[in-house]
């Protein structure tokens, strides 16, 4: 998902929760719609900002390679959740004219629940939106522990082994799977795709770029540390100065 795209799904989603919530709480503020108003602009507020931190917690390595995703997300969705409440309550009570040792227990663990459904929901379209799945449905493991992932080409599917994979590049919202005949194209994380494979083999040599080791040819130095790779098939890819330790250590030793 784009920076654009993203502000304006962040954006929609918290406008629409904001008014079916005003709209649900209007038989009880017709005395103070006022505060109702402000309340509501400030969850939108607050909710947008807290969902923008989620965006790194779920885009970073750690989730990426966990096992748990669903039980994280519920458990991230609840803390951000209980956050919304406990700076939402005192505002509003603060606008009502009270004190803040008046919010009620029962009041915070309500706003945390329903704040906790908000945030699931936003959590499952953003994993929708994003093309970031919480599980790991295209792959398979074999007996002998190899990795296989289901691709597709021109209508056929088959279980590609990630012994015939040469490297896999990020292209978009998918990563392709290149052999040294073939490529295909997964809708999936690089990411995630690099969790998923054996790491003494696979290595990543660009942000967007992991290669096998098993499939390299010949090396190449550049100039400024970078590195030329061919690999079987005749495909080439190029490495950044940032993975240059990678690289070396795929490097026949002397």
């Amino acid at each position: 998902m784009t920076p654009r795209r993203f502000l304006i799904f962040n954006i929609s989603f918290w406008l629409v929760a904001a008014i079916v919530l005003f709209i649900n709480s209007l038989p009880s503020s017709k005395t103070h719609l006022d505060v109702a108003y402000t309340r509501y602009i400030y969850m939108m507020i607050v909710a947008m900002l807290i969902s923008a931190v989620l965006t790194l917690i779920y885009k970073s390595s750690w989730f990426q390679g966990s096992t748990r995703k669903l039980l994280w997300t519920a458990l991230i969705s609840v803390l951000a959740a209980l956050l919304m409440a406990v700076i939402l309550n005192p505002i509003l009570y603060l606008m009502l004219g009270r004190e803040l040792h008046e919010v009620h227990l029962e009041i915070l663990i309500t706003g945390t629940l329903y704040f906790t459904l908000l945030f699931l929901l936003w959590s499952a379209l953003y994993f929708q939106w994003a093309n970031q799945p919480v599980h790991r449905q295209p792959v398979t493991e074999t007996g002998d522990h190899r990795r296989a992932f289901k691709v597709e080409k021109m209508g056929e599917s088959r279980l590609l082994q990630d012994r015939d994979i040469c490297c896999v590049i990020a292209s978009g919202d998918y990563v392709e799977l290149l052999t040294d005949s073939n490529s295909y194209l997964l809708k999936e994380t690089l990411a995630n795709i690099e969790s998923q494979l054996d790491s003494e083999r696979f290595k990543r040599i660009h942000r967007s770029t992991i290669v096998n080791a098993d499939m390299i040819e010949s090396v190449v130095r550049k100039a400024g540390g970078a590195f030329e790779l061919t690999l079987q098939g005749g495909n080439t890819v190029q490495s950044s100065r940032s993975y240059k330790m990678a690289v070396e250590s795929m490097l026949p030793k002397a």
